[in-house]
């Protein structure tokens, strides 16, 4: 069948209250065209297509098939059930079919005026699962049981309302919350896996088609990307301290590129939890993978990254900081791993040392100069780790050398190669001006529960 006389879905580049029914399409084998509307182009819709597709109540998302014009998501769902043989078969069922169904929509309402719509949804994160969410989790598990699907053993278009909405509850509530439902809940963790493991689902859910961000639109507080996405320049966001990011800053700074440098404040140090509170009210509406900081969003080329080492070597290979000879790549893929074996072992001597001040010295002196010594002999008469090419190694290498250096001053003057390796980095242009800027950090080193690299 050609493509303009395919059935059409329209509805946002979201999942929101499309998604069911894009599963259930998939799920049933219908080859349909999936017409997405982009935000900031949002007068395509609202100016044209709302006022010509010839819909009784013209809305999103809207289902056009020759005669057929639909909008109401859940009308469209159970149109397409009945069509596809995905309704249950006798009265009873169907009792029990609409009940689950009107149960489902309780949850969503109250998760959508509780939390996506609330001022800080992360704020009300454990009072909504203890108070809302845990008793309504209970009541559907029971209710499942042991059951294959919600209405049985067939599953109905009930159960593509069901594992959508799950789907949400799971992203909210997250590694970090009271209760998930795969901790709490091992029934419905079960049915989310069942309904993950079906061929046509599994196939959707890896294919370019399927998009597991953003959930709903950006009026919403919670599910979506926040204007950062958009903006023309690319963003950078972690706490306002050197760290994990600093590589990071440096090689964005050498590489000439406007960036925002999104700083977040540590909150009180009471708990791990309240001092990342300002980060965690961004953390779940940013869309990343794994959401962490430092995180690199980039809207001009549709990339969301975490793990500090993955910005790096991205934005290495995207402005030319990578080796080019299979001898440089060797010694920058050695040396990387070199200098995370030294930051490790750093690490640990900083966090795992209830005699932290009295085995300084110890660390310094044995690991940390041994290690040095190593680093050094292997830089020799080289001007960058790699050879004669500065690569995304040197800004990892830097920053690390800085903190011993700050740490441990009279061990790494041990080395003069060394010495002379961070003296040539810091009379590179580009950094030389960015660290005599009131934009280079220059202390502290790392968060307020390190015993050192905080507070002077």
């Amino acid at each position: 069948m050609s493509s303009d006389k395919l059935p059409v879905l329209g509805y946002w580049d979201i999942r929101g209250l499309a998604e069911p029914i894009r599963y259930l399409l998939r799920y049933a084998g219908v080859e349909f065209t999936d017409k997405r509307y982009q935000f900031k182009d949002s007068h395509v819709w609202k100016d044209e297509d709302k006022h010509r597709l010839g819909l009784d109540f013209p809305n999103l998302p809207y289902w056009l098939d020759g005669e057929v014009k639909l909008s109401q998501s859940w009308a469209i769902l159970k149109y397409l059930a009945r069509k596809y043989d995905l309704v249950a078969t006798d009265d009873p069922l169907r009792a029990q079919q609409e009940l689950v169904e009107h149960q489902l929509e309780d949850l969503r309402t109250d998760f959508f005026g509780t939390v996506v719509m609330a001022d800080d949804p992360l704020a009300v994160r454990d009072s909504y699962t203890a108070d809302h969410l845990e008793p309504k989790l209970s009541q559907l598990s029971d209710y499942l049981a042991d059951n294959q699907w919600l209405t049985g053993p067939r599953i109905a278009y009930v159960d593509f309302i069901a594992y959508e909405t799950l789907d949400w509850l799971r992203l909210y509530t997250g590694a970090d919350a009271a209760a998930t439902i795969d901790d709490k809940y091992p029934k419905l963790r079960d049915y989310m896996k069942r309904f993950e493991s079906l061929d046509a689902i599994k196939a959707h859910r890896s294919s370019p088609d399927y998009k597991s961000w953003p959930l709903f639109g950006p009026q919403a507080k919670w599910g979506v990307i926040i204007p950062t996405m958009s903006s023309p320049k690319p963003t950078l966001g972690y706490y306002k301290i050197r760290g994990l990011a600093q590589p990071i800053r440096l090689l964005l700074k050498y590489s000439s590129v406007d960036f925002t440098d999104k700083y977040y404040e540590f909150g009180s140090t009471d708990s791990v939890e309240s001092m990342r509170e300002h980060w965690l009210k961004d953390k779940y509406r940013l869309g990343l993978d794994f959401p962490n900081v430092p995180y690199y969003l980039d809207g001009q080329h549709n990339i969301k990254l975490t793990q500090s080492t993955a910005i790096l070597r991205y934005l290495a290979r995207k402005h030319g900081l990578v080796a080019t000879s299979e001898c440089a790549l060797t010694r920058q893929d050695m040396a990387e791993y070199q200098l995370a074996d030294i930051k490790n072992g750093f690490f640990q001597s900083l966090f795992n040392n209830k005699d932290f001040e009295n085995s300084r010295q110890s660390y310094a002196n044995d690991q940390l100069s041994k290690q040095l010594e190593e680093l050094s002999k292997f830089l020799g008469q080289h001007d960058w780790l790699a050879g004669k090419q500065l690569t995304y190694v040197d800004f990892l290498a830097y920053e690390l050398l800085d903190w011993l250096r700050l740490f441990s001053t009279e061990t790494v003057h041990k080395f003069p190669v060394l010495v002379q390796y961070l003296t040539r980095f810091e009379n590179l242009p580009a950094i030389k001006a960015y660290m005599s800027s009131p934009d280079y950090i220059s202390w502290p080193l790392f968060g307020p529960l390190t015993p050192w690299g905080y507070k002077k």
